[in-house]
C-alpha cells in the first residue's frame, strides 16, 4: 500500500536518498529540511498519514516536532529517527504510534516500520 509522507530532515543529502527509497516504492513524500515548514504542513494536509523526522535539527528537534504534532494529528504515524543517546525519549513509550529509531538506520527498518504499523 502507498502511503502519503512527509520526511524531514536538515541533512538534504540523507532525506534525498530516504525519499527516493520511499517514491521508488510508491509512496507519495514531501521532503523538508525544515521542522517548521513540516509541522506547519502537517497541520495543515489531513491525508499525510506518516511523518518521519530526524531528531537533531536547528529551529525545532524532533521530538518536539512531533509532541506538538501529536496535539492535532494523533492519527498519523510518526517516526523518529536519532543517533544521539542521551536524549530521552520516554514520553513516547506508552504511545503506540511513534517508532523511536537509533541511528544509523537501514531504509528497510523505515519502510518495516510502516508496514508493521498499518498491519501489511
Amino acid at each position: 500500500m502507498a502511503y502519503k509522507i512527509i520526511l524531514v530532515d536538515d541533512d538534504e543529502k540523507i532525506g534525498d536518498l530516504l525519499g527516493q527509497s520511499l517514491r521508488s516504492r510508491g509512496h507519495d513524500v514531501q521532503i523538508f529540511s525544515d521542522p517548521v515548514a513540516a509541522r506547519d504542513f502537517l497541520l495543515s494536509h489531513d491525508k499525510y498519514t506518516v511523518m518521519i523526522s530526524d531528531n537533531i535539527m536547528p529551529k525545532l528537534n524532533g521530538s518536539d516536532l512531533i509532541s506538538h504534532c501529536l496535539e492535532t494529528r494523533k492519527e498519523v504515524f510518526y517516526i523518529l529517527a536519532t543517533g544521539d543517546d542521551s536524549y530521552n525519549f520516554s514520553e513516547f513509550d506508552n504511545i503506540s504510534n511513534v517508532k523511536v529509531i537509533s541511528k544509523p538506520y537501514k531504509r528497510k527498518d523505515i519502510i518495516n516500520s510502516i508496514g508493521d504499523f498499518f498491519k501489511e
